[in-house]
């Protein structure tokens, strides 16, 4: 008979001696180990991989890696930014990438089936999730996107406002509001985008929650209470900034917050358990 050490597979950072897998996390400091009958796998992109982290490269999650989940018990933690910092991802489901050539590929393949591991294959219907770079680099477009169609938006409004004879400061007030705070509500739409294109995110979640949607209504509120305080500071009738200029644009940035409010309220709420079973089927 063979025995387990004729079925071990080296294939750094992953261990394999033929019955238990282990995986080593330096981000974490932790080791990963478990049974690998007790594991499931799928095919999947690079971006699945939670130990070690490996979402440090542009990547969107395509590719044909072989994904091995461990046990629901086997957990990787919560993960912040630095001491005191925000959390960069949640606590979420262990999985690690293996057989990064043929031959290891092979060799994993063939122990997958000799010990009758579970295909997952509602994880592998999924889109992958999206590596942390691509969203950075996403959000510096968003932004430079976000300052360009403001400066758009706002000239063209005070263009069209001035020739329906609007007066002249209430058309500077109505487009100074829509460049501030427009260009905010604007890089917010577009960051979001990518988790309108990726709607299910299993393994980062989007945080969600009464007191997720609290700190962001905070955001927002002191955001707007600047941006308020600056109009009322500079009102200068030289330059066509009078008190109307100002109640105009006050007018518009608490209506455009309040429509804010209201759509990142429910966007962050939390989903139904119903909705969430069904989208599970």
């Amino acid at each position: 008979m063979r025995s387990e050490s004729d079925y071990s597979i080296t294939d750094p950072p992953v261990q394999f001696d033929g019955e238990t897998i282990s995986v080593f996390d330096p981000k974490h400091d932790r080791n990963y180990i478990a049974k690998l009958a007790d594991c499931r796998w799928f095919v999947g992109g690079e971006t699945w991989v939670t130990v070690p982290c490996r979402h440090n490269s542009f990547y969107t999650g395509t590719g044909e890696t072989l994904l091995i989940v461990f046990p629901d018990s086997i957990q990787t933690p919560e993960f912040y930014s630095g001491k005191g910092g925000r959390t960069v991802h949640p606590a979420g489901p262990a999985i690690a990438a293996v057989g990064f050539t043929p031959e290891t590929r092979l060799l994993w393949e063939q122990a997958i089936a000799r010990l009758n591991v579970v295909r997952d294959e509602h994880l592998e219907s999924l889109p992958s999730p999206m590596s942390q770079t691509f969203l950075n680099s996403w959000a510096i477009l968003a932004l430079a996107a976000s300052v360009f169609l403001g400066l758009c938006l706002s000239s063209g409004t005070h263009h069209l406002l001035t020739q329906w004879n609007v007066p002249i400061d209430i058309a500077t007030g109505i487009s100074f509001s829509l460049f501030m705070p427009g260009v905010f509500y604007i890089l917010c739409f577009l960051s979001s985008i990518p988790f309108f294109w990726r709607t299910r995110q299993v393994v980062h979640q989007v945080e969600r929650g009464i007191f997720t949607q609290l700190k962001a209504v905070f955001g927002f509120v002191v955001v707007h209470i600047f941006i308020i305080g600056a109009i009322w500071s500079t009102i200068d009738e030289a330059n066509n900034w009078t008190a109307r200029s100002a109640i105009a644009a006050t007018v518009f940035c608490v209506v455009m917050a309040i429509i804010l409010i209201v759509v990142s309220w429910r966007f962050l709420a939390e989903p139904n358990k119903e909705d969430d079973a069904m989208s599970a089927l």
